[in-house]
């Protein structure tokens, strides 16, 4: 029996769309390594790709029409040119995409379940509002969307938004529906808390947070949609009890929804809550959960999506978070920010700076010193890829002429605690990149260290906590290629020490080298000393936002008197960053043996030529702190004073532009090349010029500068949703 051939159907890049911002973001993840990074300037239709939906002729009939057969399976189309958002005192304005929004409409169109985080004013609302309205409109049939928030006032103003959007398309989309019976016009139903389209039958239904746990029980009992909006979710009493209750009925409806071609998905967009609140703390929880958002995403199928959220957290759901500057705000838009917030310090962390307020008050660290250490908290410069499914944040990177210290903390895989690495430049003790896996067995861990050492870090010493599970891992590392890599201290002729070649321990001779570092009392008594002497004074060393989390959720333990996480949080990142530091301070001169020379860290100031910087937390060091001590200042004297950051600042810019003078040619030297290289990669992607995109040469070129190529159906799947019988 001859099978019928499968013709993939064509479709085109529309690159010279008028909506700027599309074309912006296409080029940012060009920069940035992404092959699919085209896939939100998809056209199905080459007839429209010189017509404007807002300039068509009344009487172009067919023209309209193509419109909105274009809007009914491609979702990207429907916000690149054809919604307009309502602007304060002005005319609507077209949909402005950026990084944030981008990704967050990718996951949905694959239906991901997604947990958002943006600053304020940066389109999260309006963007899930869009994303909706196209469902409401296109995207399915029979079906009913959930809006939940904390209180009705906010539901009902969700819903208003969407109504506006409505009201904002072009006069021919609005439709109208005439009764089969009387023949008269038949009413759009719709409240202030529901809308229901009369064409397709799709319903939007709103709720607010409940009043008691029995009331959450039985609101999540009924949300039994396949699509779900839960915003500001880290705000909405009873959030666990309610999730957890709607959680099966949801996930019946997806299954559903999957079934028949249709599309499902949670969405959570929130601010930063409060840990010491049961919601705030439950909210965190499930980022913490969750696995991260990753640009490899982008290029993967949807059976590698599954694996990669498989293999990387412990929920269905994506986290995704972006900073206002890996949006497109300058310093210019956040200190404007601050201004509109009256320079509400609390305010400010949490609309603008995503800061969790984690600190709980059993934490044996103060706000101050959390305040400092925030201060120099930044984003990774780039995520490495690590065995297709895996990623390490790389916040500087490596130089070879400084090798760098691993601190490693294993677990099981089993979901109770995470496996964890950090490295730190043996130079400056300040950390270079940091891995966090709650899934990962020893076994898998042993595979990716071994891949990150010979391919990113060759020279790098790999310390391993020798725990049961640690064991395991050096077992299999001993018999690596980077054997040699691994710490050890040596015991002269020690008969209590296990002499086995496979496991923790080797006896050569009269010597025995004892593999990795066993955490004893007395050991995590001095890791402790060790951490609140950093916290002092060494504060600009720690830069990971993962490490500053988990120093947030640390208590002290009175019943077993020592430095311990909560019942909500972890501490695997700080346990791995401290074993790095335990070898760099506690080896004596078996650091020798590792290529690295211990030195003297100037304290925090020293090294910027600050003569003092006694009670340093009253300077001016959070950028909020130092944008309100700027306008103080200017008011009483016209320019500021210097504060300790503008010394840092000055000194970070000189280093940066020796750094030019070697890439030069002059000086060269490869590690300080590979740090111009990638602050030149993070310059370009935040300013990403709009120049033309690069295309693939074996495409047809065809109108004008639009491309037409055939897709993967796997591709397809973001663009077609609830038409996936156009396949």
């Amino acid at each position: 029996m001859l099978q019928q051939k499968r013709v993939m159907p064509k479709v085109f890049y529309h690159i010279n769309t008028k909506n700027v911002s599309f074309i912006k973001c296409a080029r940012q993840l060009q920069i940035m390594g992404v092959k699919n990074h085209k896939f939100h300037l998809v056209l199905f239709d080459p007839d429209l790709l010189n017509i404007d939906p807002w300039n068509i002729d009344p009487n172009d009939l067919l023209s309209q029409a193509k419109v909105l057969e274009e809007c009914k399976k491609n979702f990207w189309y429907f916000i690149r040119e054809v919604v307009r958002v309502m602007s304060p005192g002005g005319d609507p304005v077209p949909y402005e995409l950026h990084r944030g929004n981008l990704t967050m409409n990718y996951c949905l169109t694959r239906n991901l379940s997604v947990y958002i985080e943006l600053p304020r004013q940066n389109y999260k609302s309006i963007s899930a509002c869009a994303w909706y309205l196209w469902l409401y409109l296109f995207g399915t049939v029979n079906s009913q969307m959930l809006f939940a928030t904390k209180d009705k006032t906010f539901a009902k103003e969700n819903l208003e938004r969407v109504k506006k959007l409505l009201d904002s398309l072009p006069h021919y989309f609005k439709y109208k529906i005439y009764s089969e019976v009387s023949g008269k016009e038949l009413k759009e139903k719709s409240s202030v808390e529901t809308m229901e389209n009369y064409y397709n039958h799709n319903k939007i239904v709103t709720i607010a947070s409940a009043t008691s746990e029995t009331k959450a029980d039985q609101l999540g009992r009924g949300s039994t949609q396949p699509l779900q909006w839960y915003d500001e979710y880290a705000f909405i009493n009873h959030n666990e009890i309610i999730y957890n209750s709607a959680a099966p009925a949801f996930s019946q409806a997806s299954r559903s929804a999957r079934a028949n071609k249709s599309p499902y998905g949670m969405l959570m967009t929130s601010t930063p809550g409060s840990m010491k609140e049961t919601k705030g703390a439950a909210a965190f929880k499930l980022i913490q959960q969750s696995p991260k958002w990753n640009n490899i995403l982008f290029d993967m199928n949807s059976q590698e999506i599954e694996q990669y959220i498989e293999k990387n957290g412990e929920t269905n759901f994506i986290y995704i978070r972006f900073m206002y500057n890996e949006i497109g705000r300058d310093e210019a838009w956040f200190k404007e920010q601050c201004r509109n917030l009256k320079y509400n310090w609390e305010a400010i962390k949490r609309e603008v700076l995503l800061q969790w307020n984690s600190t709980s008050d059993e934490c044996p660290f103060s706000y101050e010193e959390l305040d400092m250490i925030e201060s120099f908290v930044k984003q990774p410069i780039r995520q490495l890829k690590l065995s297709k499914y895996y990623s390490v944040d790389i916040y500087e990177e490596v130089n070879i002429a400084e090798p760098q210290i691993i601190g490693v903390d294993v677990s099981g895989g089993y979901r109770r605690d995470n496996s964890a690495f950090v490295a730190i430049n043996s130079k400056t003790t300040k950390v270079q990149a940091v891995f966090k896996n709650p899934k990962i067995g020893p076994t898998e861990l042993s595979k990716l260290l071994l891949e990150y050492v010979t391919t990113y870090s060759p020279n790098a010493v790999i310390v391993i906590e020798r725990n049961s599970y640690g064991e395991g891992v050096i077992g299999n590392l001993r018999n690596s290629s980077i054997y040699n890599n691994l710490y050890y201290t040596i015991n002269n002729n020690d008969p209590t020490r296990e002499k086995t070649k496979d496991g923790w321990s080797m006896q050569t001779s009269s010597i025995t080298k004892d593999y990795g570092i066993y955490t004893t009392k007395e050991v995590r008594e001095r890791m402790h000393d060790l951490l609140r002497d950093r916290v002092i004074d060494h504060p600009d060393k720690f830069i990971s936002p993962i490490i500053l989390d988990e120093m947030k959720g640390l208590i002290w333990d009175t019943k077993h008197n020592r430095i311990d996480h909560s019942s909500n949080t972890h501490d695997d990142t700080i346990m791995a960053y401290l074993m790095a530091m335990y070898m760099y301070y506690y080896s004596g001169t078996n650091i020798l043996n590792f290529g690295i020379a211990r030195r003297d860290i100037p304290r925090f100031g020293d090294e910027y030529g600050i003569e003092s910087v006694e009670d340093i937390t009253s300077q001016v060091i959070d950028p909020i702190m130092r944008v309100e001590q700027d306008e103080y200042m200017k008011t009483l004297f016209g320019t500021p004073r210097k504060t300790v950051m503008d010394y840092v600042r000055e000194t970070e810019d000189q280093k940066a532009y020796e750094l030019a003078v070697m890439d030069s040619g002059k000086n060269v030297d490869n590690g300080y090349i590979l740090q111009t290289n990638a602050m030149k990669i993070n310059n370009a992607i935040n300013a990403a010029m709009l120049s033309p995109l690069d295309i693939n040469p074996g495409m047809a070129q065809t109108m004008g500068g639009n491309y037409i190529v055939d897709m993967e159906p796997d591709n397809l799947a973001n663009i077609f949703m609830g038409n996936m019988d156009t396949f």
